[in-house]
């Protein structure tokens, strides 16, 4: 997915941390915190089947800045905040509902699905989406502002 800056309001408190060299990073991905690398990574890069329940446990916000694979240095991340995040078609979203990264069935770095499983809740939906809808308002739920 192209960069995509998906902030909509709110303060986004930012933080620098460092990224994995390997990996690119785009504006809008959601990142995750890595101890086995000492570095934020996106979503593509969580593994298994439980992926979700993983990314969600060390979710660290969203991507404001770019980087190329193979650079090093920090990516400016978002911690909090409201987005707007693309998402499956076919499902209503009410506000208050969890929603978990991916589509449901794949992991992607800038999409995120409902979900009623606590574990897997990186966010909350901020406003009705119908059911033909491919985007949803969230806020945000850090594990670094918990």
């Amino acid at each position: 997915m192209a960069n995509t800056f998906r902030l909509i309001r709110g303060e986004p408190r930012t933080i620098a941390l460092p990224k994995y060299s390997a990996d690119a990073i785009e504006i809008g991905d959601l990142l995750y915190w890595d101890a086995t690398t000492n570095a934020v990574r996106n979503a593509v890069t969580v593994s298994g089947a439980d992926y979700a329940t993983k990314f969600a446990a060390a979710f660290v916000g969203v991507a404001l800045s770019a980087h190329d694979a193979g650079s090093t240095g920090n990516v400016l991340v978002a911690t909090d905040g409201d987005f707007q995040f693309d998402c499956p078609s076919g499902a209503k979203y009410d506000v208050t509902d969890g929603v978990a990264i991916g589509n449901g069935t794949a992991v992607a770095n800038q999409t995120v699905v409902k979900t009623a499983t606590a574990g897997e809740i990186i966010g909350r939906v901020l406003a009705l989406k119908a059911s033909a809808g491919t985007t949803v308002q969230v806020r945000i739920k850090s594990k670094l502002m918990s």
